[in-house]
């Protein structure tokens, strides 16, 4: 059994998502001091060397601070990158959702524009006929002009049957 007990020192109970952390720091560490001695000896600490050299250092008070100190940080780190995250997510989803609001008309809106045009297409349709129509009117009644043949010849027709004849009269 190892001389020391650094995962109860760093976790202090089953919710302790801190002392987690720091516990999985202080692993790293043991990982990182074990893989340089093995590279700097050519073999593997014992477990002598890892109590002497390393548990009796890292168990300290100062080291089990330090230890839930980065993980304090690092979970910091985490989560404001996380919030920062859902914050830029969250920002998007109110622009898009302003952005469609904004481009989408109201359906009562839509209706009022649509009855307007249709009611100014209808005055400007029936303003230009009639205008049309007075000017196809007042076109042959003009001074310069002379009344159109067939006109005349019914004018003349209508008059003829209305005066009595001279040889009528002598009778």
């Amino acid at each position: 059994m190892w001389g020391h007990n650094l995962f109860n020192d760093l976790v202090q109970g089953d919710d302790d998502f801190v002392g987690m952390v720091a516990y999985s720091v202080y692993k790293q560490e043991k990982v990182r001091w074990i893989q340089k001695h093995h590279q700097d000896t050519g073999r593997y600490p014992t477990p002598e060397e890892m109590q002497t050299y390393f548990y009796n250092q890292h168990s300290r008070p100062e080291s089990i601070r330090r230890y839930r100190g980065e993980a304090e940080a690092q979970l910091n780190a985490f989560i404001q990158a996380t919030l920062a995250e859902e914050l830029l997510v969250y920002q998007q989803e109110i622009r898009d959702s302003e952005i469609i609001k904004n481009v989408k008309t109201p359906l009562h809106k839509r209706l009022i524009e649509g009855v307007v045009a249709g009611l100014i297409s209808t005055a400007l349709v029936a303003l230009i006929s009639m205008i049309v129509w007075l000017y196809s009117i007042m076109e042959p009644v003009s001074e310069n002009q002379p009344l159109p043949k067939a006109l005349k010849e019914k004018i003349e027709s209508q008059v003829n049957k209305h005066t009595p004849s001279p040889a009528s009269s002598d009778n």
